[in-house]
C-alpha cells in the first residue's frame, strides 16, 4: 500500500459502503468510486485487517439485533466511537502528572472534539428542520380536520416548543 493520508471519515464511509455491501469488496469499491473516491483494493484490505472491519461488523450486528436498529446512522456510529476515544484520551490526561503535557495527544483529542461538535450541530440541524416540516404538516392538517385543535396548538405554541427543546435537544 502506499503512504497515503486519508481521512477518518474516508475510512468511515469506506467501512459503512462495505456494510452496506454485505461486506463485498468489489462491490465496495465500486460503490466508492461512484461516489468520487480513489481508494485501491490493497487499501481496502489494509483498513479491513487493521481496523478490525470484521469484528466491528458482527459487533454492529448484535447491537441492532439487541436494538432493533437496523439502520443505526453513520452519524449515530461515528458519534458512539469518538465519544469513546475523547473518554480514553481523557483518561490518558489523568495519568499526566501535574503540569505534564502530551501536546500531539491534545491535538488529537480536540480534533475529537470538534468532529463530535460538529456531528451533534449537523443532527440537531436536521432533527430542527425534521421538527418544524411535521408542525407545517400537522398545523395544515389540524386547518383543514380539527380548526379546535389547531386554535389549542396556537394559544399554547411557545410552551410547547420550549417543552420539544427540553425534551428532545441533544
Amino acid at each position: 500500500m502506499a503512504n497515503r493520508s486519508y481521512q477518518i471519515e474516508t475510512r468511515e464511509d469506506a467501512y459503512d459502503t462495505w456494510r452496506l455491501c454485505g461486506q463485498n469488496v468489489e462491490q465496495t469499491l465500486a460503490e466508492l468510486k461512484k461516489k468520487g473516491y480513489s481508494i485501491s483494493k490493497p487499501t481496502l484490505y489494509d483498513w479491513m485487517e487493521k481496523y478490525g472491519w470484521k469484528d466491528r461488523a458482527a459487533r454492529a450486528e448484535v447491537y441492532e439485533k439487541k436494538t432493533g436498529d437496523p439502520a443505526m446512522s453513520a452519524e449515530a456510529r461515528a458519534l458512539l466511537s469518538l465519544e469513546k476515544v475523547q473518554e480514553r484520551y481523557e483518561a490518558y490526561f489523568e495519568t499526566l502528572g501535574p503540569g505534564k503535557v502530551d501536546n500531539q495527544a491534545m491535538f488529537a483529542y480536540t480534533g475529537i472534539v470538534k468532529s463530535i461538535t460538529e456531528i451533534k450541530a449537523k443532527t440537531g440541524a436536521v432533527k430542527a428542520a425534521l421538527f418544524l416540516d411535521f408542525m407545517k404538516d400537522l398545523i395544515g392538517w389540524l386547518g383543514k380536520n380539527d380548526p379546535a385543535a389547531l386554535e389549542g396548538i396556537e394559544r399554547n405554541f411557545d410552551d410547547f416548543v420550549r417543552y420539544a427543546q427540553e425534551t428532545y435537544a441533544a
